[in-house]
């Protein structure tokens, strides 16, 4: 388990460095987005992209926009942009040190995952 911790910091942290400028282009680029009127999976698309964005650097920020994605695709029955905002919470609960949290939201999307008997998204959750 600690192991599998380590990797997945490793794996965020490289992410991070290599997305860091075009992390802010894609931040400005969806805040923008956001503003048109969007079909509701594409805005949850966006929210859970531009919350993650936010994620590594201001996480209260990231979370904030991944609950709305969150909401909407429950609202809307949007299974696989719930189980990814699921997922993206898991990740910003883990790295704000939030293991119980993040724990409820990678069980979230795993359950859900599987209920749709997705492997790819079971994967990633």
């Amino acid at each position: 388990m600690k192991s599998c911790v380590v990797l997945i910091f490793c794996i965020l942290f490289l992410y991070s460095i290599g997305h860091g400028q075009q992390g802010l282009q894609n931040r400005m680029y969806a805040k923008d987005l956001l503003k048109t009127n969007l079909h509701d999976t594409l805005r949850v698309v966006t929210l859970n992209d531009l919350g993650f964005t936010y994620i590594f650097e201001r996480s209260d920020s990231g979370i904030q926009y991944i609950l709305q994605a969150k909401s909407l695709a429950d609202r809307i029955h949007f299974e696989k942009g719930s189980i990814t905002s699921s997922s993206n919470l898991a990740i910003a609960y883990m790295l704000k040190g939030e293991t119980y949290r993040a724990i409820h939201y990678a069980y979230e999307a795993l359950t859900l995952a599987q209920k749709i008997k997705n492997n790819q998204l079971i994967l990633g959750a």
